[in-house]
């Protein structure tokens, strides 16, 4: 951005920048989901508007989503200190490692304690899976990649998987899985399929 901060954007997302020269405020109107690195400067705020909600930097890193066709508005803060807020509720201020969601629908605010690891792997492409469902883990691979990993039969959903993935893509993580865990890979066309005899629940 002209000021030297930055944002990484996640699929369908855009976002719009401007500076206010008489009120003094950089300001950004985010649809979708950003990562913020924001170049800290006292006597001009940095705000974004996120449909009703406003984040107001303190000098900081932080992950923002906010989607128009969920009813949620997610931000998790990996350095610093934000506000997370509307123009009718002073909301939360959050410092690093700290999330919280808004309910549209609410309109109110709430403290995560402990973050998703993998909230940012759509920027990181580093994942953490402890004890996960492989259904989850699937579904979060092809959302990242906008690979078409599938699992051949219900019975594999619920297997659970301890790994730690990063700057893999995802046709090789598909491998390390099926070789951890006993599974059979094939391709088909752009598909990559997993099948097994499933997990004992």
């Amino acid at each position: 951005m002209p000021d030297g901060s930055t944002a990484f954007l996640n699929k369908k997302s855009k976002l719009t920048y401007e500076y206010n020269p008489r009120e003094k405020i950089r300001k950004v109107k985010l649809n979708g989901e950003a990562f913020f690195s924001v170049k800290h400067e006292e006597e001009k705020p940095f705000v974004i508007e996120a449909e009703d909600v406003l984040v107001r930097d303190i000098g900081t890193e932080f992950n923002l989503k906010a989607y128009p066709d969920k009813d949620t508005i997610e931000i998790i803060v990996t350095q610093g200190e934000v506000q997370f807020y509307t123009l009718l509720d002073s909301g939360l201020n959050l410092q690093a490692g700290q999330k919280a969601i808004y309910s549209k629908r609410n309109k109110t605010f709430h403290r995560i304690d402990k973050p998703d690891t993998n909230a940012l792997a759509y920027k990181t492409k580093v994942f953490s899976f402890n004890n996960t469902d492989l259904k989850s883990v699937v579904n979060l691979l092809n959302e990242v990649y906008s690979s078409k990993i599938k699992l051949a039969n219900e019975k594999l959903f619920n297997c659970r998987l301890t790994a730690n993935f990063k700057e893999d893509n995802a046709s090789i993580i598909a491998e390390v899985i099926a070789e951890t865990m006993g599974l059979t890979l094939t391709r088909k066309n752009d598909e990559i399929i997993l099948d097994g005899k499933g997990c004992d629940q």
